[in-house]
């Protein structure tokens, strides 16, 4: 034989329920109410905008390791100069647009900008990324452009580059 717990009757019990419905409701109430289909075509872009900036970390990863450890001069040169040419914008903009779509989503959800720790962490690190390719990336690779110019195969057999003459890693 079971018995059921005493907590009350059953209208105590759901108005208890409705309480902390009621309260849950007020505090997650969007700051910017969206509508179904714009929060839906937000979430496609965020989703999206992550995707791609993984994919282009990916790619950054390959080149890298292709300029550090490919025999051939002239396919370090090359990767070199694919990083410095295409990468830096691509990479900006799907972080931007991440961190766009991540603030509207934030604003216009129940989830908050601050409201869950991960979403908080998540624009934290969104932020310092960005940073970090405006300020880190960006220089090295111009600097990386620079180096990939001046030890280009042309060069190279022009004698133009002396450290590109032997098979050692050019400055």
């Amino acid at each position: 034989m079971t018995t059921q717990p005493s907590t009350g009757t059953v209208a105590a019990r759901r108005e208890d329920r409705t309480r902390r419905d009621t309260a849950r409701r007020d505090v997650a109430t969007p700051r910017i109410p969206l509508s179904r289909r714009w929060r839906r075509v937000i979430l496609v872009g965020h989703v999206v905008a992550g995707g791609a900036w993984i994919g282009i970390d990916v790619i950054v990863a390959v080149l890298v390791l292709t300029g550090w450890f490919a025999d051939d001069t002239a396919l370090r040169s090359l990767a070199y100069r694919a990083l410095a040419e295409f990468v830096v914008s691509p990479m900006l903009v799907s972080g931007l647009l991440c961190l766009v779509t991540g603030l509207l989503l934030g604003l216009g959800t129940k989830w908050g900008l601050v409201r869950y720790w991960w979403v908080l962490v998540k624009l934290v690190l969104n932020l310092a990324l960005c940073t970090l390719i405006v300020v880190v990336l960006q220089p090295a690779w111009t600097t990386s452009r620079t180096t990939a110019r001046t030890c280009s195969p042309v060069r190279r057999r022009a004698a133009a580059c002396p450290d590109c003459s032997s098979r050692q890693r050019c400055p």
